[in-house]
């Protein structure tokens, strides 16, 4: 079985590309790669990937120009199909909302989420109807279409009218660096950052979906509660809409208790999470949520959003408040930064619960999709 994937999406730069999507297109392809009965691979990619994948995976580099959205856009509907008849795939697999609209063999889709539908005035108008439109064709003509959570494919079945009888849910993994950093590694990384022995840590892109602006509302309220021994660090990327952070966070007096350290390196992380004393991620929307994961299994206590799929990925070990409640916020972080024995609870149980979700089990399942999907059946 030869099966292609579209890893246009995969780079291992700091812009937004190397966030939810990449990260997750990386990993379901790394461990695929290491599976015992892996079919023959082929990667089409177009950024820099160098050292990402094992000699298993055949990468196809398209032009560098497919980076920009555009072309890819043409790439993808025009030049991409051409590519499976000549190169003979089986099975070609969008892990990203988009097939082309006439693919000539059996396909594969992965829905992340519905964000471009359930808030719509987090996305840019033009992205948002490229991915509605493009989206509903792939679920409509896809054999199989992955979710990575219920929430997700309850939306896939309402929003889009999937047959439910073709749409798995496979939860994504954590990675194995994810784990209690050593003194050391979390000395290295306090002294890197310059963090106080009190942080309260976001990490992700920053834009209105993540809802870091009620996080910097919140930590105001902290701070006040608390007095000046605590810090909010802002890590990752700046996304679209984030250009008045700053003067939110001048205008409620806390400029010098919050600081944006922008991307971090992927091997910092571990240590960086271990650092903090609680991780808070106010999301108003995820279609799975891989930062709180990555939290609990360094140790460290969450602190995350009631919604969608984000209590599917927390369940009972983390603290869940609605993401628009600031008042409700802000207490949730005081009180786990005042109580020792509930951030230790809190820490035992995020250890356990991140143990449940492993990226070979993606893999396996995912594998599973391909065969059934070769085979003539519409699922895994």
């Amino acid at each position: 079985m030869r099966v292609a994937v579209n890893g246009q999406l995969c780079t291992d730069s700091s812009c937004y590309r190397n966030a939810g999507i990449s990260q997750y297109i990386r990993q379901v392809v790394t461990a695929l790669s290491q599976l015992p009965d892996v079919p023959e691979m082929h990667l089409f990619v177009s950024g820099s990937v160098e050292g990402l994948f094992t000699e298993k995976i055949a990468l196809h580099r398209t032009l560098r120009a497919t980076a920009h959205p555009l072309i890819r856009i043409v790439w993808e509907q025009c030049v991409l199909p051409q590519l499976i008849v000549r190169l003979r795939f089986d099975v070609f697999h969008s892990p990203a909302y988009v097939l082309p609209v006439v693919c000539p063999c059996r396909s594969v889709v992965t829905v992340l989420d519905a964000t471009f539908i359930r808030h719509p005035e987090t996305f840019p108008r033009l992205h948002r109807k490229y991915l509605t439109y493009f989206t509903g064709k792939a679920v409509r003509k896809a054999d199989a279409v992955i979710v990575i959570s219920e929430s997700t494919r309850r939306d896939v079945v309402e929003i889009f009218g999937a047959l439910p009888e073709k749409v798995v849910t496979i939860f994504p993994g954590v990675s194995e660096i994810f784990k209690p950093a050593s003194d050391t590694e979390t000395h290295k990384v306090r002294r890197r950052y310059g963090l106080r022995d009190s942080t309260v840590l976001y990490l992700g892109t920053i834009e209105p979906r993540k809802n870091v602006t009620t996080l910097v509302a919140a930590f105001a309220e902290v701070r006040r509660a608390l007095g000046g021994n605590c810090e909010l660090v802002i890590a990752g990327a700046k996304g679209w809409g984030c250009e008045g952070m700053g003067r939110l966070v001048d205008d409620l007096g806390i400029a010098d208790a919050v600081r944006f350290i922008g991307y971090v390196p992927g091997d910092l992380l571990p240590a960086l999470y271990s650092a903090a004393s609680v991780f808070v991620y106010p999301s108003l929307y995820e279609g799975f949520g891989l930062p709180p994961l990555e939290a609990m299994a360094c140790g460290t206590p969450v602190i995350t959003s009631n919604t969608s799929s984000l209590p599917e990925v927390v369940g009972d070990a983390g603290i869940m408040v609605d993401p628009r409640d600031t008042d409700a916020l802000a207490e949730a972080i005081v009180n786990v930064l005042r109580n020792k024995e509930l951030c230790e609870e809190m820490r035992f149980k995020g250890l356990a619960r991140a143990k449940k979700f492993s990226w070979e089990e993606t893999a396996r399942r995912t594998l599973k999709v391909y065969e059934n999907v070769h085979s003539g059946n519409s699922r895994g």
